[in-house]
């Protein structure tokens, strides 16, 4: 039970971090005059593309382990039903 705590705050943390850092790469290559130099300073990456790129992977993963943690949650719950 430890462990599907932990996957789920984490899941939410990513979830989180990954929108942030998509919405700030959003924003800075929309709106910074020079991108390139406000991610270097503001995301530590080369360009706001990459910056939006880790965004949405970050969140990919949350979605990912958010659903492998409902799975565990739910053998879990299943599985004391049967007992």
């Amino acid at each position: 039970m430890m462990f599907v705590r932990l996957g789920e705050w984490i899941s939410y943390a990513l979830l989180v971090l990954g929108i942030l850092r998509l919405g700030l790469g959003i924003f800075l290559a929309t709106t910074a005059a020079d991108s390139s130099a406000a991610a270097r300073s503001y995301l530590a990456t080369q360009n706001p593309g990459e910056a939006i790129d880790k965004g949405a992977l970050m969140i990919f993963i949350a979605v990912v382990l958010g659903v492998l943690v409902e799975i565990a949650k739910a053998v879990r719950a299943q599985s004391a039903l049967n007992k």
